[in-house]
């Protein structure tokens, strides 16, 4: 007994593991849910484990006659049939014996011949063996039979052989070129070519016929593109495969298929029969059997058991042609038999002698997927597991299969269509917070906004499913970056710009946030924490600057109107778009989902971007000049400047008088303004017994503060 056991590790829909050359097993993987969160995409891993349990007998005999028996037998090449007889040298009609047999593994289902009830010699024949791997053959007695009596079997295994001649057979002809039986040999001249039967070893009335085998032409350095034709009389790939098919013995030529350059594309044959060759009273029929490892026969040809049989009529042109597609074909040597049939025009269940051969045509290439594409809604790929190079269809739009020719769950392109513009169309609405943001002298902000612009509607026009409607300006990985740049530096600056710092530290955290952000996208483009980092970061410098300005200002900022009519609106557009990205959003509802959460985002700028600071531009008063500063009259504490382009005033601000009366029986007063500004900012504290100090002024402030 041996027991092996793997596990593998898949991303896509199909696991496949190959224990040896004639083993593969394939597992196909749950499909995903289509969920999408804020990580930005979908992550997901299935494991599949598989345990392969072998029983192995030690000991087994090529020839023995121990009971019980088991011996196995290796069909050479050109073998057709295998017949096994079996008879004991004793006085007796009866052969108490059980036969059955089996390829590549031993028999181990119940007898398949009872040669007790068969007549002198038992026989198992094997049509078609498998050429390439052991056949066994077991012999059991009945459980009736006495264990301690000895059995003497006698056993001879008789093989058949399809002929090989060295005529040519693969043709050149012309319109008025048929062929005729007219004897028992080849004969080839220039004007015509006569097709009979082969001297060759005959089973009945039937015989086969190899043929030379078909010789690979790859056409370009590349994986899995490769042709197969005949050779000429000096070994020259003709320009076409067509052959004469004979009625009376099956044609059979094969093709080698090698396990580095073949097994990982698709094997494509295509047959033709050719019009006007047959009797004008007659129709023809070809039948056709592709058979890994075996050698179609007069016998198996008809139902290509663990092969792939194809039928062509002349009768009509829906049924003279056909092509037919192998995928991840098994590396070793492929058949092909055929084998004609023809048929009264008037009545076609009468079958007749063929006055003329049909002409059949046929073809064989190994591409990539199907024919090198995958149609209009998929693209061909090539993939590599371990040491296995594979091509694979990439479908798009729902579409699925081998090829992504299953339209069961694709979508129209009508919806594509849509698709594709509510996706890129939605970035529109980014023009209103650009046109705002320019008003307001926010020309970075304004900058970062078109950028995100640009890049997310070209990046959505490459980015979509269908690839009907797609167009790619540059590389999909560089609109990507710039895509998921854009929009985190969007949310950054917006917060910087909300937030109370000087021109100074704006800059900074501009730079700062555009390198962060270039390396954090770059490290991990659909990570949660390359969204959450800035965010949380530009949030906390909004709001400690926030708490500054109410501290200097002893009053709410920003005020309640901006609260109430701009920051409320505008958090509330951010937390809608963030709650349908991370909860909402599936493949099936992506094009909706994603293209609210453009415009909702977008919107919410044009709320939470803050107005523009307002300095006077007014010209110079009357008797002041650019350079001039003073203290303006009747205005407290403050102080103005005139430049070139206007004047600005500087003041504390407002202050309640009533908030600075403590209960310690001091009082908080104005310092004097006629003090240079901005000296004559804030208060000083006086306190029973400083000079100046009014106990009344207390008792007021104290009464109106406490009552």
């Amino acid at each position: 007994m041996m027991e092996s056991e793997f596990f593998m590790q898949y991303y896509g829909s199909v696991v496949c593991c190959v224990i040896d050359s004639s083993l593969k097993l394939a597992a196909p993987c749950p499909q995903d849910l289509g969920k999408w969160g804020l990580g930005g995409g979908k992550s997901c891993m299935y494991g599949v484990s598989l345990r392969v349990i072998s029983r192995i007998q030690e000991v087994i005999e090529e020839i023995s006659t121990r009971h019980p028996n088991t011996i196995k037998i290796s069909g050479k090449e050109r073998t057709k049939t295998v017949r096994t007889n079996s008879s004991v040298p004793v006085n007796t009609t009866k052969c108490p014996v059980y036969m059955d047999h089996s390829i590549a593994s031993l028999p181990v289902d119940s007898p398949t011949i009872d040669c007790s009830q068969h007549t002198l010699p038992c026989q198992i024949t094997l049509e078609s063996p498998d050429l390439h791997r052991w056949s066994y053959l077991k012999f059991t007695t009945p459980r009736t039979w006495d264990s301690n009596q000895d059995l003497e079997l006698q056993v001879s295994v008789i093989s058949t052989y399809c002929k090989i001649n060295d005529v040519e057979i693969v043709v050149n002809y012309s319109e008025d070129t048929h062929v005729k039986p007219v004897n028992s040999t080849f004969e080839y001249n220039s004007t015509e070519i006569v097709v009979t039967t082969p001297h060759g070893v005959k089973d009945g009335n039937h015989t086969c016929f190899i043929l030379p085998s078909l010789g690979r032409i790859d056409q370009v350095q590349l994986d899995f593109i490769a042709l197969f034709r005949f050779p000429d009389l000096i070994f020259f790939p003709q320009s076409e495969n067509k052959l004469f098919v004979p009625d009376s013995l099956v044609l059979v030529t094969y093709v080698n298929l090698e396990t580095d350059k073949d097994a990982g594309g698709t094997l494509k044959v295509e047959f033709g029969l050719s019009p006007g060759f047959a009797g004008n009273n007659q129709q023809a029929s070809v039948t056709i059997c592709l058979l890994p490892n075996a050698i179609p026969n007069e016998l198996t040809i008809s139902n290509c058991s663990g092969g792939l049989g194809i039928r062509l009529n002349s009768s009509s042109t829906a049924t003279s042609s056909k092509a037919v597609y192998i995928p991840y074909p098994e590396a070793t040597r492929w058949y092909i038999g055929m084998v004609s049939q023809c048929a009264n025009v008037s009545n076609p269940s009468v079958i007749e002698k063929c006055i003329n051969f049909p002409v059949m045509s046929f073809k064989v290439t190994m591409s990539k997927c199907v024919d090198n594409q995958c149609g209009r809604y998929g693209k061909c790929q090539e993939y590599i597991s371990g040491h296995t190079i594979f091509s694979a269809c990439k479908c798009y739009a729902g579409w699925r299969g081998y090829g992504c020719t299953d339209g069961t769950e694709a979508e129209s392109d009508t919806i594509l269509l849509i698709s594709t513009l509510l996706l890129t169309l939605s970035n529109l609405l980014f023009i209103p917070s650009i046109i705002i943001a320019i008003r307001r002298r926010y020309f970075v902000e304004a900058f970062v906004y078109f950028y995100t612009m640009f890049f997310s509607t070209f990046y959505h026009a490459c980015d979509t499913s269908s690839k009907l409607y797609s167009y790619c300006m540059m590389d999909y990985n560089v609109l990507s970056f710039c895509d998921f740049l854009g929009s985190i530096m969007s949310f950054w600056v917006t917060i910087i710009a909300m937030s109370k710092v000087t021109d100074r530290l704006k800059g900074f955290l501009h730079v700062l946030g555009a390198l962060g952000l270039a390396f954090g996208v770059e490290y991990a483009r659909h990570g949660l924490w390359v969204f959450v980092v800035p965010t949380t970061l530009g949030i906390l410098i909004m709001l400690i600057s926030w708490i500054r300005k109410c501290k200097t200002r002893h009053k709410l900022y920003p005020s309640k109107y901006r609260y109430l009519f701009y920051l409320l609106p505008g958090l509330l557009f951010a937390a809608t778009g963030l709650v349908i990205f991370a909860f909402f959003e599936t493949d099936d509802n992506y094009k909706y989902t994603h293209s609210v959460w453009h415009m909702v985002m977008a919107l919410s700028i044009t709320f939470l971007l803050p107005p523009r600071y307002k300095k006077s531009t007014d010209p110079c008063p009357t008797g002041r000049k650019p350079g001039d500063v003073w203290m303006p009259e009747g205005q407290g504490c403050s102080r103005c400047a005139c430049n070139n382009v206007g004047y600005s005033c500087f003041t504390c601000g407002v202050v309640w008088p009533g908030f600075y009366a403590p209960r310690d029986g001091c009082y908080f007063e104005h310092r004097d303004a006629s003090v240079a500004y901005p000296k004559c900012c804030g208060y000083d504290k006086i306190c029973a017994g400083d000079s100046g100090y009014n106990i009344t002024k207390y008792e007021i402030l104290y009464k109106n503060q406490f009552g």
